[in-house]
């Protein structure tokens, strides 16, 4: 076999896992969407020789969008792509996530959702060790502070500074969080 055909063969079968995870949660996928203020549901259309193709609709209408990577922002491709890697690793059941900033960039609306699809809920994160790195602090206090009772287990945060060379870790509590109005 050429180096060409098993790389191939590795894409098609990548291709099929994508396929599949899409068929099997597109009603939470399509949920997440509308949650996060998206007007677009997901689903798959099969194209023949073991092929498909993602169908990306306006909500309530039958129309579908012909090239998803030119309709789609930017952002509108990251939240999608979090929640297709959240699904990829909990198939492979891994021990330990990493996620780096991923929500950052969003509005507060979509940084919501994207929270509470990756961590609450029978097919999330929750119960798993997730280790997400921000430079956001809202949705810290939002589940450190005032949401820390929906998660379960609770969620734990850390404060790391680079003090003089130094790394200092502190323990972010709920005590530690107050709001003000100006």
């Amino acid at each position: 076999m050429t180096i060409a055909g098993k790389l191939q063969g590795e894409v098609n079968q990548q291709k099929k896992e994508i396929s599949k995870t899409i068929e099997q949660h597109s009603q939470d996928i399509n949920s997440f969407l509308i949650t996060a203020g998206y007007h677009y549901e997901v689903s798959i259309k099969p194209t023949g020789n073991d092929s498909y193709q993602l169908v990306l609709n306006y909500t309530g209408k039958s129309e579908s969008i012909d090239n998803v990577k030119n309709h789609l922002s930017y952002g509108e491709r990251n939240a999608f792509a979090l929640v297709l890697f959240m699904y990829h690793t909990l198939r492979e059941d891994v021990d330990l996530i990493i996620l780096d900033d991923p929500i950052s960039s969003f509005d507060n609306n979509k940084k919501f959702a994207i929270m509470n699809m990756l961590f609450r809920g029978s097919k999330s994160f929750q119960g798993k060790t997730a280790l997400m790195l921000t430079h956001d602090f809202e949705p810290v206090i939002d589940v450190i502070g005032t949401l820390k009772h929906i998660f379960t287990p609770a969620p734990c945060a850390h404060l790391i500074a680079n003090i003089n060379g130094e790394l200092e870790e502190k323990c972010i509590e709920s005590q530690h969080v107050r709001s003000y109005s100006a």
